[in-house]
């Protein structure tokens, strides 16, 4: 099935990140979008170099977030979406340190928000006093909610940037009242929902086989953060294979199941060796820091290949430009992970969604 969105991938280049808190949205958009108002969220639009070709390539600061996807368009733009936490203030100094990383590096501008229609940059209001009182006041309303991380960052950094807003004001609006209108009832709809599920429950007690109450509880502990998704696909999988259930209609399916069958072949034992052996050749050089700083981010992002494929690929390329020797172990380990960058994931969890509905009859 095609997602409504493959093409528009298909002509923009776009990576996708997550800010770390507690989550959720920022933005980022081309530079013919419209202006906005800073509120909540917040994104940057790369004009790429002319040898910058493939969204991978772009350096992550994974201290202040985890790269969720990436896609490689056709018409040189490159947008950076960020998902961040509303009103969260560590989400909000998360984004500001990753958008001041970026803007640094790559020199970027403009930045484009949620909850706007216009331009809404700071920079004017700045004169008022100077950039250390600035700094103070910047940090204490990002603390209150008063202001989000793009804002916080134009007052308190003297990085020049644009922010824009991207709404469409009318159906902004619309949206709100619809929430509003929602609040107000939310007891009763979750009292409602509540009561749906236990019945719904009850029922797959009484109809479903073992093998997929075995997998709904598995589903129910990946959103409790007690299992990840590869695992409960692979659960998926395997009831498949045992009710003799083709799943060849499902592309991206394919695509992770071969993923799966790369990982198998990989001997583990001598990926960390090869790891550990890169790892001291940076030290030895004088690289400490490069070192532990993918330790802890490699920590941060474990369970999360495309982030670790991103992480390693900075490594290697740190380590061949000090001409450290880079280990042949790591070859296989890194198009393992590698090959997770061109699984497309709305389609593929739509595909998962179609292929229960394929078991379960």
């Amino acid at each position: 099935m095609r997602s409504k969105y493959s093409d528009i991938k298909k002509l923009l280049s776009a990576v996708v990140l997550v800010s770390f808190s507690m989550q959720g949205v920022v933005a980022a958009a081309p530079e013919a979008l419209s202006a906005g108002t800073a509120r909540p969220n917040t994104a940057a639009v790369l004009p790429p170099p002319t040898n910058f070709t493939n969204p991978s390539d772009l350096s992550i600061p994974f201290e202040n977030v985890t790269l969720k996807e990436a896609h490689t368009g056709t018409n040189g733009k490159l947008i950076i979406h960020i998902q961040d936490a509303h009103s969260n203030y560590s989400g909000q100094m998360s984004l500001a340190k990753a958008l001041d990383f970026f803007m640094k590096k790559y020199g970027i501008t403009l930045v484009l928000t949620e909850g706007a229609d216009r331009d809404v940059t700071l920079t004017d209001a700045k004169g008022i006093t100077d950039q250390e009182t600035w700094k103070i006041v910047a940090k204490r309303y990002l603390q209150d909610g008063l202001i989000n991380g793009s804002e916080y960052l134009n007052l308190a950094s003297t990085n020049p940037m644009k922010i824009r807003g991207v709404e469409y004001m009318d159906l902004y609006d619309k949206s709100l009242k619809t929430y509003s209108d929602l609040v107000d009832e939310r007891k009763k709809i979750m009292v409602y929902l509540h009561q749906i599920h236990a019945v719904i429950d009850r029922l797959k007690a009484k109809l479903y086989p073992d093998t997929l109450l075995a997998y709904e509880k598995k589903k129910g502990s990946e959103a409790n953060g007690e299992s990840n998704f590869t695992e409960t696909a692979t659960e998926l999988f395997n009831i498949a294979d045992k009710a003799q259930v083709s799943l060849e209609s499902f592309p991206e399916i394919g695509k992770l199941r071969q993923i799966q069958a790369k990982e198998k072949s990989l001997n583990f034992a001598s990926v960390n060796a090869g790891l550990e052996k890169l790892l001291s050749g940076l030290r030895v050089a004088g690289n400490k820091e490069e070192a532990d700083n993918y330790l802890a981010a490699s920590k941060k992002i474990r369970n999360q290949q495309i982030s670790q494929g991103h992480l390693l690929k900075d490594l290697v390329s740190t380590a061949k430009d000090l001409n450290i020797e880079v280990p042949a172990e790591l070859a296989d380990y890194a198009a393992y992970l590698n090959s997770f960058s061109d699984l497309q994931m709305d389609e593929l969890l739509q595909e998962i969604d179609l292929a229960e509905d394929t078991i379960f009859k």
